[in-house]
Order: C-alpha cells, then sequence, then structure tokens
C-alpha cells in the first residue's frame, strides 16, 4: 500500500532543498559583483632600502642627558651630574662646583655653551634644589643662580648671546637673563613641556606642550618670543596619547604627532609624509633629529636602528650596540650623525655613536 504521506513528506522536503540551493547560488553570484564593485587599489607604503648609507662606530661615555655639536672635537655633554666634553678622542669632566647637575645645554660656538640644570644644597635637614645656569666660556666658569621660592630645576635653554639666555625651570617659571638683569614669566600652563628653538629668519619660539586641558585632550601652543615678551601664534588640540615631543631639526622644527612626522610652517602643523611605512618598519617611532625636513633621521626608544630620509629616499641605518634604555638625542654636523644610548644596566654609562658616510673614513 503507498503512503501518500511519507510521499507527500519527501516531496516537500526536495522543494526547500532546491528553494535553498537557489538562494544560495543568488547570494553567491550577488557578492561576486559587490566584490567586484568594490575592490580597493593597493595601498601605497615608504619604501625602505635596507642598505645603510652610514658607518657605525660607538664609544663609551658619561651618562648622557643631551648634548651639543660644534665639531667633530667640541662635542658638550650635559650628564646629569657635571657637564663634559669629548674632543673626539677623550671625555672631560668640566670644573663647575662639586655640586651642579646640568640637564640641558645650548651652544654659541666651540668656546661658549651654556648649561642648565640645578646646584643642590645639602646644608640643611633636608636638600635644597637652586635653579642654575653656567657658561663655560674659553675655559672658565660663570655660575648664574636664579631666584625661586621652591625647589626647581632648568630643563630647557637657549643662549642669544655671551650675556642672554631664555631657560625655563620645573616649576613652569621662564626666566629671561639679560646683562645682569633677570626677568620672570609665569607659563600659562602647569606641568607642561617646554621646547625654545630659533628659526633660520630670527624668530625664536617657545612651544608648550600642555598635556592637561582634560582627561584626554591637550594642546600645543607656540609663541614667539619678541624683545622680552612672549606673543601668542597658535594653539593646536589633539589627543593626549597623539602628543610627542618636539624637535630643532636643524632648519626646521618637527614633531611626531598621532605616529606621523609633522613640521610646523610658522602657523600650521603639516604632516611631512602622507604615505605608512612598509609593515616591517612600521613601528612607534618617537624621536627626530636632523639638518631640515629633507634630511632627518627617525628613531623609536625601544629598537637599535634608525631611518634615515636622506636624497628624497629611506634607508635603514641598523646601528647595532647597547639598546635604547631612554629617548636618546640625535644631531647632524655635515656628513655626520650623532646619537647617544643609556646603558641598560649601568645608569651612569651612555655610548656616544657616531655615524660617516661610507664614502669617507670614519676617524
Amino acid at each position: 500500500m503507498i503512503n501518500f504521506c511519507y510521499i507527500k513528506s519527501v516531496w516537500v522536503n526536495y522543494r526547500i532543498v532546491i528553494i535553498s540551493l537557489t538562494l544560495l547560488i543568488s547570494v553567491v553570484f550577488a557578492s561576486c559583483r559587490d566584490d567586484q564593485s568594490t575592490i580597493t587599489e593597493p595601498k601605497n607604503y615608504i619604501h625602505v632600502d635596507t642598505a645603510s648609507r652610514y658607518e657605525w662606530t660607538y664609544v663609551q661615555s658619561y651618562s648622557v642627558n643631551d648634548f651639543w655639536v660644534g665639531d667633530t672635537s667640541h662635542i658638550y655633554i650635559a650628564t646629569g651630574r657635571a657637564p663634559a666634553k669629548y674632543d673626539g678622542i677623550n671625555f672631560t669632566l668640566l670644573n663647575t662646583g662639586n655640586y651642579f647637575y646640568s640637564y640641558s645645554l645650548s651652544g654659541l660656538n666651540n668656546e661658549c655653551v651654556f648649561f642648565s640644570g640645578e646646584t643642590r644644597d645639602f646644608s640643611g635637614t633636608e636638600t635644597k634644589y637652586i635653579p642654575t645656569v653656567v657658561k663655560y666660556y674659553k675655559g672658565s666658569i660663570t655660575t648664574y643662580i636664579l631666584p625661586s621660592d621652591s625647589n626647581s630645576t632648568i630643563y630647557a635653554i637657549y643662549a642669544v648671546n655671551t650675556e642672554k639666555f631664555w631657560c625655563i625651570s620645573s616649576k613652569d617659571v621662564i626666566y629671561l637673563y639679560d646683562n645682569g638683569n633677570i626677568k620672570t614669566i609665569n607659563s600659562p600652563c602647569r606641568d607642561a613641556g617646554y621646547f625654545l628653538y630659533p628659526t633660520p629668519s630670527g624668530k625664536l619660539y617657545l612651544f608648550i606642550n600642555n598635556y592637561r586641558i582634560n582627561s584626554t585632550k591637550g594642546a600645543i601652543i607656540v609663541n614667539e618670543i619678541i624683545g622680552d615678551e612672549l606673543v601668542f601664534v597658535c594653539s593646536d588640540t589633539l589627543n593626549s596619547k597623539d602628543m610627542g615631543l618636539i624637535y630643532q631639526t636643524g632648519e626646521d622644527i618637527t614633531a611626531i604627532r598621532d605616529y606621523h612626522v609633522y613640521y610646523f610652517d610658522g602657523i600650521h602643523w603639516l604632516k611631512l609624509f602622507q604615505d605608512d611605512f612598509e609593515p616591517y618598519f612600521d613601528n612607534l617611532y618617537n624621536i627626530i633629529g636632523g639638518k631640515s625636513k629633507n634630511e632627518l633621521v627617525i628613531a623609536q626608544n625601544t629598537c637599535c636602528y634608525l631611518l634615515l630620509f636622506k636624497d628624497n629616499k629611506w634607508s635603514n641605518e641598523k646601528a647595532f650596540g647597547p639598546n635604547f634604555e631612554k629617548t636618546p638625542n640625535i644631531k647632524f654636523y655635515n656628513d655626520r650623525i650623532y646619537y647617544d644610548v643609556l646603558d641598560e644596566y649601568y645608569y651612569n654609562i651612555s655610548y656616544l655613536y657616531k655615524g660617516k658616510l661610507k664614502t669617507q673614513n670614519i676617524k
């Protein structure tokens, strides 16, 4: 006897399968058409030549907070303690007093360099930190004690001439020393980062990284120093996590912002390179040094190589040696590149790297 109920059930299931297959094929074809209509062009990357253009050596140095290169035999170092000089062969500590600690510097020429930092007074029950600038001029030392009502250190300095300099303390006080006269200006920001940089046209800018507009936002405030006054130029708000340090890159002023290199045109911050690096080199670079925005090095404070931009192309400068333990300083002088690395285990030791174009021998 024929089971019509069974035949009907099979027929219904068969129709369901046919309909399902038809819908699946339609979806596949539609997806193919959609994929064809949304095909994107391959992404352009910045190509990096893996062949180094510089030869590298390094020498052990005193600890380096900052350094200034006059020429290959006049390199001055703010060590975090007594300042030092490197003549290309030997390092010599400068006799500035037992309790002066140097953190930054500004050089006028090979014979005149200003160091900024603090003098420590151990005479009382608590150590006092007195904001201090020391001038090294033709082998002689002059010490400038700056007024302060609390412990502070000078972390940024720019020397205008042998008797005039601007500097900024850790308490957000801006000082102008001019031939024996001292003027103080209270910064509009607190707990900010300060950078004093000149331009080839003769302008002097004060850049302030204000990290605390609110819980997520910060601002880069730019003032031009005219005479003995600060004149507001511009302010740029961005996410605090995207704010990087600001660098004097020879004749240009540059910064790392939102993981890209920017330069300051006098009013705006402009992105220097539109594309990203090839994935292998796509690291979080946060250090810049160079002669200009057209010849510079970028680096990362946790790697042992630098990326050099020169003659409109990039190369990977594999300067192997001790690992970075702090953000290094990068300086250019003619065909040389210098940068410092803090020892991984001994924090009173650094290494000064010296790079020179391969067409000439390193001395």
